[in-house]
């Protein structure tokens, strides 16, 4: 009976696997993730940043709210710019390889603050058994994620730069 259920349950299991699309971060020391802090270059992501990563997926030509998360997260590892946790081939169910997906990765700061990332791309997904579709490329624009002060802290930094250009102003006309 057990070996019973066990057949059922892997046939039910491949039935699954079967078909489905994949894609592959590509990350590598030739391709890493970038982060840029306001007022700050370019730089590559450090494990310090805190940053964690999330796969969006949606039919071709989805826009970025309607794409969903596919499972799982990522994060920058002992080589900077380089994820770990980040399968190298990642299956996404209800797909198959040869579909075009739109996609987005997206970059939270441990405090849950979203980063501005890459917009939404196409990508053809590659095989369940081959390497998957690459979705980083040799253009960091790709990779790359910003860090945008919230709302409130531009309308505060604003409201401090009125006031001292108010008392600049009253300082020059004494």
């Amino acid at each position: 009976m057990k070996k019973l259920f066990l057949t059922i349950g892997l046939a039910a299991m491949t039935a699954l696997v079967h078909g489905q699309g994949t894609i592959s971060f590509g990350n590598s020391t030739l391709t890493r993730i970038q982060v840029v802090y306001p007022g700050q270059a370019a730089r590559n992501a450090t494990a310090a940043d805190g940053l964690s990563f999330r796969l969006f997926v949606g039919p071709a030509g989805s826009s970025a709210d309607a794409l969903v998360q596919a499972s799982g997260t990522a994060n920058i590892g002992p080589v900077d710019g380089v994820l770990v946790n980040a399968s190298s081939v990642l299956p996404l169910p209800g797909t198959e390889s040869g579909q075009v997906l739109s996609f987005q990765v997206r970059a939270w700061l441990s405090d849950g603050e979203m980063l501005i990332g890459p917009p939404v791309r196409q990508v053809v997904l590659g095989q369940q058994a081959g390497p998957g579709a690459v979705i980083w490329t040799a253009d960091p624009a790709s990779r790359t994620f910003y860090v945008v002060p919230e709302p409130s802290t531009l309308a505060l930094a604003a409201l401090g730069g009125l006031l001292l250009l108010f008392r600049w102003r009253k300082a020059a006309r004494m």
